[in-house]
C-alpha cells in the first residue's frame, strides 16, 4: 500500500514536470505594460506545442527573452510579454496615434478607440525571422520603438488567461517562448 502511493506520488510528479517543461506553463502579470489586455495579477497559461501546427501572426502576444538594447529604466526582469505588431518583410511606421504597415492603417481591434501611440515609430523593414512587438498601453510600453526588433529564437506557444478580470481565452494572442521561457515585461513564471 505504501509503495503503491509512493510510485503514484513519483509518477504525478513526473508527469508534472514533463508537462510544465515540454507542454504548458502557467505566468503571472506584474505590470500593465499589457493593459487592458493582460493587467497587474492576471495569469495566463501557456502551451508549448501550439506553433509546432501553425504560424506566427499579426496581433499575437510574444513572450520573450529581454534584449540586450533594451534599457527602460527600472530594475531589469528576465522576459517582455509584447504583441506583434510587424511580420518579417513589412514596413512599419506611424503618423500621430495610427500604426502603419506598408503605408496602410493597422487595424487593432484589442485597443480602445483613441489609444494614444506614445513614442512614434520610425519607419523600417521588419528583418527576415523577427517581430516588431508592442504592449497595448502604447504610451507606457517600452518596446520595439525604443529597441529594436526580436528575434524568433525556440518554440512558440498560444496563451490563455486562467484568472484575472476573467478566466477567458486569449483569442488569437499567442506567446512566443525563449531559451529563458520565463515571462516578464513584465510577468514571470509560475
Amino acid at each position: 500500500m505504501l509503495l503503491e502511493a509512493l510510485i503514484v506520488v513519483v509518477v504525478a510528479l513526473l508527469a508534472a514536470v514533463l508537462l510544465r517543461t515540454f507542454v504548458v506553463q502557467t505566468y503571472y502579470i506584474p505590470s500593465g505594460s499589457m493593459e487592458p489586455t493582460l493587467e497587474i495579477g492576471d495569469r495566463i497559461l501557456v502551451s508549448k506545442l501550439s506553433y509546432d501546427f501553425h504560424s506566427i501572426d499579426r496581433n499575437d502576444i510574444v513572450v520573450f527573452a529581454r534584449p540586450p538594447a533594451e534599457d527602460c529604466g527600472g530594475a531589469p526582469v528576465p522576459d517582455l510579454v509584447k504583441r506583434v505588431i510587424g511580420l518579417p518583410g513589412d514596413r512599419i511606421s506611424s503618423v500621430g496615434n495610427t500604426v502603419l504597415i506598408d503605408g496602410k492603417p493597422l487595424a487593432e481591434p484589442y485597443l480602445p478607440p483613441n489609444t494614444p501611440l506614445g513614442h512614434p515609430i520610425a519607419s523600417q523593414v521588419v528583418p527576415a525571422n523577427s517581430y516588431f512587438v508592442m504592449g497595448d498601453n502604447r504610451p507606457e510600453s517600452c518596446d520595439s520603438r525604443y529597441w529594436g526588433v526580436v528575434r524568433a529564437r525556440s518554440s512558440w506557444a498560444r496563451s490563455w488567461r486562467a484568472s484575472g478580470r476573467s478566466a477567458r481565452s486569449t483569442g488569437s494572442e499567442q506567446a512566443l517562448l525563449t531559451e529563458g521561457e520565463v515571462v516578464g515585461g513584465h510577468a514571470r513564471a509560475e
